[in-house]
């Protein structure tokens, strides 16, 4: 950044004026009567699905007035239900693997014990970091509240159905001691170092937010990253808190049920953001022309 963008931006955001219009406009989408009335739009128009209902509420002020901070319907539940039971089942368990000399070989054929006690300790510290630490991590997982909505197989798809996928990710569930499911999760939008820790999403420790690309949010294409960009800036973004207590009975009425195909492969960006990212990226291939 140039000294002159530097001192604009500082001079920017250091006014007065800018800084009072932001405190104003934030205390306006965090109240009850603004978010009541946003709800009642957003949740209400055709064609909204619920992740992005769930993006423009944690855009504009986040969500404090919807019960457990989100709303899902039975179907969403039922999916919901079957990856519980699938990644929770007791015969999923993972198993912890030991190092076994006996079953060691080198390269040119020798055994674990032809070799010094410094290769012999190598060999099992390699063992352990690369294999034993990797199946710890997926038994403490398992053992987790964690449940994931992606594809187990394939993280392209959408294991659980585009909906849960894009609004979730990962979260936590947890059986009550009546019989009944309590559900967390936190919406928000993670920097990109933190993304990048969880080797799990294979994203480089380089990478870098951007205006118009941010980590967290690549999969929605640079329309997201954009809003979310400017809702920062206004002071308007605000992570939404998800616990939400589904009752024994409605729980036990609530049969799993498996995402079709067609809901595994449906693309994670929906037709009219998929047109707005396609215009963004013509402006911006114009503009740099």
């Amino acid at each position: 950044m140039s000294d002159i963008s530097r001192f604009a931006t500082n001079a920017i955001a250091q006014n007065p004026f800018i800084q009072g219009s932001k405190a104003v406009l934030g205390g306006l989408v965090r109240s009850g009567p603004f978010q009541n009335l946003r709800n009642a739009v957003v949740d209400n128009t055709p064609g909204i699905g619920l992740p992005e209902r769930t993006f423009i509420k944690a855009m504009t002020g986040g969500d404090t007035v919807t019960a457990g901070g989100i709303e899902l319907n039975d179907d969403q539940l039922a999916r919901l239900k079957q990856a519980y039971s699938i990644q929770k089942a007791p015969t999923r368990t993972p198993i912890v693997r030991e190092f076994e000399p006996d079953r060691f070989t080198t390269n040119d054929g020798g055994s674990f014990y032809d070799l010094s006690p410094e290769q012999q300790k190598a060999e099992i510290d390699f063992f352990n970091k690369n294999y034993r630490a990797h199946d710890n991590d997926r038994l403490a997982k398992f053992n987790s509240p964690y449940i994931t909505t992606y594809a187990e197989n394939n993280s392209n798809h959408s294991g659980y159905g585009r909906d849960l996928k894009m609004t979730f990710g990962g979260l936590s569930m947890r059986p009550t001691p009546e019989g009944g499911m309590n559900i967390q999760d936190q919406w928000k939008i993670d920097d990109a170092a933190t993304v990048a820790a969880d080797k799990s999403a294979g994203i480089s420790s380089k990478s870098k937010d951007t205006f118009d690309r941010k980590i967290d949010l690549v999969e929605g294409g640079n329309i997201p990253s954009i809003i979310a960009s400017v809702a920062k800036g206004l002071g308007t973004y605000e992570p939404i808190n998800i616990d939400k207590t589904i009752s024994p009975n409605h729980w036990q009425d609530i049969t799993p049920r498996e995402a079709s195909f067609e809901e595994r492969v449906t693309s994670n960006i929906s037709p009219g953001l998929s047109k707005l990212n396609e215009g963004y990226d013509f402006l911006k291939r114009l503009a740099f022309k």
